[in-house]
């Protein structure tokens, strides 16, 4: 009975938070996902157009209900467990919670959902003939190790190499100091393709346990780059490399 309260309890303040519009969530408001978490479980979900959702595991089955809020979509399991799904692209980052009043204070397990293969039967396999998807990831895993290092303006001009070319040439930054938007990292948990024009990043940084990153790739010259989604400041030729970040 206590979990039960606890679990309405939740859906209303859930419920009562401002809500995404449905296109915003669309890619995981219905279907079946695979889910792979850093502590190494897998499992299996179904997540259906009523907002009810089935969860499966080795040693693990509840039913459960999904509200869509803040741009995420949050399904509260009959099992005392809450998971918080962000869409990425065709994938979705997954934030698990045990128990569910432990939502959302404490640390969760982090995972990535991605569509079963069952539902993409009929599309053809991708094929990347060029190298292009691995030469991102290269480049986005070599970009957070950098980072590492700590940064000024002044120093951080070795950090160009991993910029779009053009977009350095548009905005006049190809010398002088090189004001990126940075931070310090630690380990990279999440290193992979949302599809061929962006990678999804998860790292520890010195501001957070651990954020999520989403970079837009182009290729110039047969490298792989990151591209910016805005200009620099006009001011102070600030800019940001990430086109998503958000602390876990």
């Amino acid at each position: 009975m206590k979990l039960t309260i606890i679990r309405i309890a939740i859906l209303f303040i859930l419920t009562s938070l401002p809500s995404a519009s449905a296109t915003e969530v669309e890619v995981i408001s219905a279907g079946r996902w695979d889910v792979k978490f850093e502590n190494g479980v897998v499992q299996w979900c179904s997540i259906e157009k009523d907002h009810t959702a089935t969860v499966l595991e080795t040693h693990r089955k509840s039913g459960g209900k999904s509200v869509v809020t803040n741009n995420s979509l949050v399904i509260i399991y009959d099992d005392d467990r809450i998971e918080r799904w962000t869409a990425v692209g065709r994938k979705a980052v997954v934030e698990h919670w045990f128990p569910g009043s432990a939502y959302p204070q404490s640390t969760p397990v982090i995972g990535i959902a991605e569509a079963s293969p069952s539902l993409d039967a009929d599309e053809s396999p991708r094929v990347d003939p060029e190298g292009r998807e691995l030469n991102g990831l290269v480049t986005t895993k070599t970009f957070a190790a950098t980072l590492r290092q700590e940064f000024s303006d002044e120093t951080a001009a070795g950090l160009r190499q991993f910029i779009a070319p053009d977009y350095l040439k548009k905005h006049g930054l190809e010398e002088g100091s090189f004001p990126i938007k940075r931070l310090v990292t630690g380990s990279i948990h999440e290193n992979s393709p949302v599809n061929s024009k962006m990678i999804l990043v998860i790292v520890e940084t010195t501001e957070a346990e651990k954020e999520i990153w989403l970079f837009k790739m182009v290729e110039h010259d047969g490298k792989s780059y990151i591209l910016p989604p805005s200009p620099p400041d006009s001011t102070t030729k600030s800019f940001a490399p990430w086109m998503f970040r958000r602390k876990l």
